[in-house]
């Protein structure tokens, strides 16, 4: 912990400097994380609400074992209101992404905020600031579905995985239904299927 205190405003300039700082960062998934938690925290102060999906989530589900450099948030408005914030951190956009130069990774923003996902969010600290991301129910849900519908094998493999490692704390009735309601229970259930005989993937 560095001390700051949860719940107050950071001045725009020490968060771009604490993002150009994770260029020396060695592990992949605390730089990751904190890159999240900085920007969240940028677009907070400046009246955006925002969470993680995508990647990000699956390297923090399975412990630094996915890896990726992309941070993909869903956000409250256009992502036009908040290229200034974005800008005064650091980054520049190309196409539909934000890079960070020094940091060397990348924030986009794919999806809307929907209400069932903002009501199961998990908030994790790190360095004295939060970062909200997908809950793992919703994370798992999203690979099933890019399984399914877009016949992605990868995402099938660590759907499977993360039902594998978090058997215990998994509540599989919800994810169940939010399969359900995307159209992919079938491809749940074969994959829990082959989790139930999964051990120690993660």
């Amino acid at each position: 912990m560095d001390g700051e205190a949860q719940g107050e405003d950071l001045p725009l300039d020490a968060l771009r400097g604490r993002l150009s700082a994770l260029a020396l960062e060695k592990d992949h998934l605390k730089k990751m994380l904190l890159a999240a938690a900085i920007v969240q925290q940028a677009l907070k102060q400046a009246g955006y609400k925002v969470y993680v999906v995508g990647g990000a989530v699956v390297e923090a589900y399975s412990r630094g074992l996915y890896m990726t450099h992309d941070i993909d948030y869903a956000l409250s408005d256009p992502i036009s209101q908040v290229e200034p914030t974005l800008f005064r951190l650091g980054f520049r956009r190309e196409g539909r992404v934000f890079l960070h130069p020094e940091g060397a990774f990348v924030v986009e923003f794919p999806g809307r905020l929907d209400a069932g996902e903002m009501e199961r969010l998990v908030t994790v600290e790190v360095d004295g600031l939060e970062v909200s991301l997908l809950s793992l129910e919703d994370i798992i849900c999203d690979r099933i579905n890019a399984a399914k519908h877009w016949k992605d094998e990868s995402s099938a493999e660590w759907a499977r995985m993360l039902m594998a490692a978090h058997r215990e704390r998994l509540e599989f009735g919800l994810l169940g239904a939010l399969c359900a309601d995307t159209g992919c229970l079938d491809e749940f259930e074969r994959l829990r299927a082959l989790a139930e005989g999964d051990a120690g993937v993660l």
